[in-house]
């Protein structure tokens, strides 16, 4: 999968999300689609091709016990009263992906895909990952999460944010004012 750039990622993109806690854990970054007018699906639900949201673990998760985690796509409407400025109070579940259990038989490994969905054509102007931790906490284990125009692009195992451009005269992707710097 290729991330198209920096602002189209739910996490950091140099250390991505280290969700540890027994709650709901907010991806680093929410993604408004509406700025300068451009959004991934149709005023009202019409029928634009809106992008695959990808989530993997970028390291491995480990538990003392027998932590579970799910990833779930969350999405907040245009703000009235709801709007902070770390952004919107208000938000709906709308994709939910597999439960994965750590130490179990399913437990996300590095470069584990922990959700695959394509955005619904129906989703509020806000969009954010929650990694929701149950039962008890995570002691390792990191993600990250994108969008992606088509899955089949390139896996992000090939694509770590620690990797340089070799050539010369080239900026790290990693740092800031990188090509893919925040």
């Amino acid at each position: 999968m290729a991330i198209l750039d920096a602002q189209n990622t739910f996490s950091n993109l140099a250390t991505g999300d280290l969700p540890t806690a027994i709650q709901d854990n907010p991806s680093a970054y929410y993604i408004d689609q509406m700025q300068s007018g451009l959004n991934f699906s149709a005023p009202g639900g019409g029928a634009y091709v809106a992008p695959w949201v990808v989530v993997q673990a970028r390291a491995a998760f480990t538990s003392a016990n027998s932590a579970t985690l799910i990833v779930v796509v969350q999405d907040a409407p245009e703000p009235a009263t709801t709007m902070t400025p770390t952004g919107p109070t208000t938000w709906t579940d709308r994709i939910v992906g597999p439960t994965f259990t750590v130490s179990g038989s399913v437990a996300p490994t590095i470069n584990s895909y922990l959700l695959v969905a394509r955005l619904l054509p129906s989703m509020a102007r806000y969009i954010r990952l929650v990694y929701r931790i149950g039962s008890y906490v995570m002691t390792a284990g990191t993600i990250q999460g994108f969008l992606t125009v088509d899955t089949q692009v390139i896996d992000i195992a090939l694509r770590t944010a620690t990797a340089y451009v070799t050539q010369t005269g080239q900026i790290s992707e990693a740092v800031a004012q990188g090509i893919l710097g925040q």
